[in-house]
């Protein structure tokens, strides 16, 4: 059985009619399915997306959006779509993992903005840290969720991709979501004297931590739109890996 590989399950989501790219995403469960925020789809019909995988053997090819499912607070969407042979991508992550805890490792790879020549094009980077916080967010979009507070801030473009533990690749935690900004303590106070008059500014340094939906929060919801994986499908998953495994090494 091949290794779940998050630089081969790991996309991004664009605008068909332009290419314009909205965010990141990476495939749940099934090939036909990926994750998301929500509010990297947000506002779009599913005809008006497409998903590439950029890491993988069919980066080449993009596949149609078929479906979106948002979740009913939280920004999270399940997106399906024409799913990729399963030679062409690795063993998907399948379970959630409530390893909820201060300072647990962890790792997300996923596709920030990079501005080249004006615009904004995708970039594939890796980001490690930690959970440094839990609790529940309301964020400026309007969407309530259970949140991991992250030690790293994520940039545009990396919402929606996955968290997972850094030992353990296979141990899904949840999904990017946006940044929240917090500043110091007091950094520098500037006295200026104009006309006679004394008047001070003070300057703080303002922190960006990274967010996170935690997904077991939700896995009730997310059990009924994508029910798990049988013990029957991982069989023939497992069986079929090992079948091409073979044959890539005659």
């Amino acid at each position: 059985m091949r290794n779940s590989n998050p630089i081969e399950n790991t996309g991004i989501i664009i605008r068909r009619n332009d290419g314009a790219f909205l965010g990141s995403c990476f495939i749940f469960r099934y090939p036909s399915v990926v994750l998301s925020a929500h509010h990297v789809v947000r506002d779009h019909k599913p005809d008006q997306l497409a998903v590439i995988l950029p890491g993988s053997r069919a980066a080449n090819t993009s596949f149609h959006v078929t479906g979106i499912n948002a979740h009913p607070s939280g920004d999270l969407a399940v997106v399906s779509i024409d799913p990729p042979d399963e030679r062409q991508i690795t063993w998907p992550a399948y379970q959630l993992f409530d390893d909820r805890g201060y300072g647990v490792d962890v790792t997300t790879y996923g596709y920030p903005e990079h501005m080249v020549n004006g615009a904004a094009v995708p970039m594939p980077r890796l980001f490690k840290g930690y959970a440094q916080r839990f609790f529940e967010h309301t964020s400026h979009l309007g969407y309530k969720y259970y949140a991991a507070e992250l030690n790293f801030s994520c940039p545009g473009g990396l919402s929606g991709s996955h968290i997972f533990n850094t030992q353990h690749r296979g141990r899904l935690y949840g999904v990017v979501t946006e940044n929240i900004e917090t500043s110091t303590e007091l950094d520098s106070i500037l006295e200026v004297n104009e006309e006679g008059q004394e008047h001070k500014e003070s300057f703080h340094k303002i922190i960006n931590y990274g967010l996170a939906l935690w997904l077991p929060a939700c896995a009730k919801w997310l059990d009924e739109i994508v029910p798990p994986v049988s013990a029957e499908e991982i069989h023939r998953r497992s069986k079929n890996q090992h079948l091409w495994k073979a044959e890539e090494q005659d």
